[in-house]
C-alpha cells in the first residue's frame, strides 16, 4: 500500500516529516515494512532511538493503533 496525505491535515505530514528526520539523525539503519534495522550500534544515536522507541510505545498503547481513521 502506498503513502497517501491528505490536503486538509497538514498534520500528517508534519509527523511524516519528522519521522523522517529522526531516521536520517539515527544513524546507519535500513527499513522493513514494520522493521528498522540497525548497522552498527556503536553508531547509532542512542538519544534518537530512544525517542524513536517512545514514540512507537506510546502510539501502539495509546489504544487507537489499528483503527480505521473514520473509525476514531
Amino acid at each position: 500500500m502506498a503513502p497517501a496525505v491528505r490536503r486538509r491535515d497538514a498534520r500528517t505530514l508534519r509527523d511524516l516529516m519528522e519521522r523522517v528526520t529522526r531516521l536520517a539523525r539515527l544513524g546507519p539503519h535500513t527499513t522493513g515494512v514494520g522493521c528498522l534495522y540497525l548497522r552498527d550500534l556503536e553508531q547509532v544515536d542512542l538519544a534518537v532511538l530512544e525517542d524513536i522507541l517512545r514514540r512507537s510505545w506510546a502510539t501502539v498503547t495509546s489504544g487507537t493503533f489499528g483503527q480505521r481513521a473514520r473509525e476514531s
